[in-house]
């Protein structure tokens, strides 16, 4: 999920710049009019540094699993839904665990 914005009256530049600020999702930025933002890590990254073009992530392999909900209570159904795949063949176990990580409080 993501999308290459372009605002009139704001450059790409300051566009970029807010979107790094927030600290939410991707944030691409090619020195040309549009700024590519996306639902990612919080990272960003230019034409110098983002590997386009050089086959980098050619390998990848993504799983996607979305649920109904962000936040559940204790003891709540959790449904999880897979979405997509992005390689052939890739096993996928069926069953799983969900742990409190140490420390956290959710």
């Amino acid at each position: 999920m993501a999308a290459d914005i372009k605002m009139e009256g704001v450059s790409p530049r300051r566009l970029w710049d807010t979107v790094k600020m927030i600290g939410f999702g991707g944030a691409g930025y090619y020195h040309e009019n549009v700024v590519h933002v996306d639902v990612g890590p919080a990272r960003s990254w230019d034409e110098k540094t983002s590997g386009v073009g050089t086959g980098i992530s050619d390998d990848n392999k993504l799983i996607g699993i979305v649920t109904d909900y962000d936040v559940y209570r204790p003891g709540e159904k959790l449904l999880w839904r897979f979405i997509r795949m992005t390689a052939f063949p890739i096993q996928v176990n069926t069953e799983f665990v969900m742990e409190r990580l140490a420390g956290g409080d959710r």
